[in-house]
């Protein structure tokens, strides 16, 4: 078995970051104080969900930390929990650390940083989030098990992007269900506010819409993005297999393109130049024996 290099991860609530309020809070406490993995829902689905043994240390602590993170990033009035997977990883990438003072020979804990690879957010999440019923996957399909989740290709692995946390997650995590839920739809009421719908005073945006609202936010922005990066990549890789001077034209008509008629009448030589030579530092192209500038 290969080595695990976080054998003990943990969710530190950034410093930065407002109190979680009310009941929310109060769960994150007990939840942080508590192993969630020795719930007996956790045994009683086990055969239901295909497994024959209890987790392993490993994976069990990193359940705990998901937990923790969880309650901290879950939005409370639609229970959805927007999954960036390497910032999850980054924020879960935390351990104590037991150090010795030299001169008092006194122990004490430090928080130091050890990685936990984006692969094994992904595996909990399809491995036991998702099918011990913890939460559901926004427009989830059981006829097509990668539906709502997307493939990143640089880490080899299918991931939801959107998260519904159930009401068995949160009971798990040690709420009051009761005040948890007057807690709920208060933030709900606060949201619609927000998300009336537009002309009528009366058309509330429902949960179930609100969730698929930030749902295609989420999927436009990430597609956006990745687009965004593609188009990088691809315009470099170009770039690179040119000499400076054809790279230079390229980029020179690629500038002239994006402007307006008008621009193009008004624009000087030394602005479109300074233009097309700030876009090729961009993508690391410089002139021949010249040191890019730090």
């Amino acid at each position: 078995m290969p080595l695990c290099l976080n054998s003990h991860p943990i969710s530190v609530r950034p410093a930065n970051w407002k109190k979680l309020p009310g009941e929310l809070g109060q769960t994150a406490n007990k939840c942080a104080k508590r192993d969630v993995s020795r719930d007996v829902h956790f045994v009683l689905l086990r055969d239901a969900v295909g497994r024959k043994n209890d987790f392993r240390s490993a994976r069990r602590r990193l359940l705990n930390a998901f937990f923790q993170e969880a309650l901290n990033r879950v939005d409370l009035a639609t229970d959805t929990l927007t999954i960036n997977i390497s910032e999850m990883a980054q924020a879960l990438s935390k351990t104590l650390k037991t150090v010795v003072d030299t001169e008092t020979g006194e122990e004490s804990s430090r928080i130091v940083d050890a990685k936990v690879p984006e692969c094994r957010i992904a595996r909990l999440v399809n491995e036991v989030i998702i099918p011990f019923g913890l939460a559901y996957v926004v427009g989830g399909n059981e006829d097509n098990p990668q539906f709502g989740k997307m493939w990143d290709k640089t880490h080899g692995i299918w991931f939801p992007k959107i998260l519904v946390l159930t009401d068995t997650f949160y009971r798990i995590a040690g709420a009051n269900m009761e005040k948890l839920h007057a807690q709920r739809e208060q933030h709900q009421e606060y949201r619609n506010i927000g998300l009336t719908t537009e002309g009528s005073e009366e058309s509330v945006i429902s949960v179930r819409h609100a969730r698929e609202t930030i749902r295609r936010r989420m999927f436009k922005a990430a597609w956006e993005k990745r687009k965004r990066h593609s188009a990088r990549t691809r315009l470099t890789e170009k770039l690179e297999g040119m000499s400076f001077d054809d790279a230079k034209y390229e980029i020179t008509k690629r500038a002239l393109s994006s402007m307006s008629e008008s621009e193009r009448i008004e624009v000087l030589p030394e602005e479109l130049n300074s233009r097309v030579f700030q876009i090729l530092y961009d993508h690391n192209i410089y002139p021949p024996n010249t040191p890019p500038s730090h």
